[in-house]
């Protein structure tokens, strides 16, 4: 049979960084807004790194993650989605919780 959704199913799998099964239980991908990031550096890689912080909900645990970004300037763009352009990305939480998202350069 199919997986019952739980918020408790779904906390327990994003904190083990097992993202496809909070998927399976969400039925649909997880999705985390972050309100405020920091602009860090370009590293070695050629990745720009850029801090997030605030996040709308409970992110996955420690690891890194391949994820679509979009950044936009306002809030209320932010919520809605409204004039964001998605690329594709990476997000490293590591095991204190603080996440980075890197992008290409």
């Amino acid at each position: 049979g199919e997986a019952q959704a739980s918020s408790t199913g779904v906390r327990m799998a994003l904190a083990s960084s097992n993202v496809n099964s909070a998927a399976a239980l969400l039925g649909r991908p997880h999705r985390v807004l972050w309100r405020s990031v920091r602009d860090l550096c370009t590293v070695a890689s050629g990745l720009h790194e850029i801090e997030l912080t605030e996040p709308s909900n409970q992110p996955p645990g420690e690891g890194l993650y391949s994820v679509s970004a979009a950044l936009t300037l306002a809030a209320s763009a932010i919520a809605t989605g409204a004039d964001a352009s998605f690329v594709p990305a990476k997000v490293e939480i590591n095991a204190g919780g603080e996440a980075r998202l890197q992008l290409p350069h």
